[in-house]
């Protein structure tokens, strides 16, 4: 039971990682408002979700539940609030 515990911990950092990669990505590199910046993330995680899935990288559950809209929706404004609360993307302009 311990090994599927760490299983799915393991599975649930690296999607953060998949999250957090993009998120940061498009803030630092894309132009735009928030929502515009918001929008392109959730079409990456969604589209990167989808290629590990095709290629056998995550199973379908994990695709299922980690990489539905309302879950990236929800895991960006996290992202994003946590961030922005510790300072990392820097003041807007």
């Amino acid at each position: 039971m311990f090994k599927k515990v760490k299983t799915v911990f393991t599975i649930i950092s690296q999607v953060i990682s998949v999250y957090s990669f993009i998120v940061t990505l498009i803030e630092l590199e894309e132009e735009g408002k928030g929502e515009e910046k918001k929008q392109k993330a959730v079409e990456w995680i969604k589209d990167a979700g989808k290629r590990l899935l095709e290629e056998g990288k995550i199973p379908a559950w994990v695709y299922n539940i980690f990489f539905d809209s309302v879950i990236v929706n929800w895991a960006i404004d996290v992202l994003v609030s946590l961030a922005n609360r510790l300072g990392f993307f820097g003041e807007e302009e």
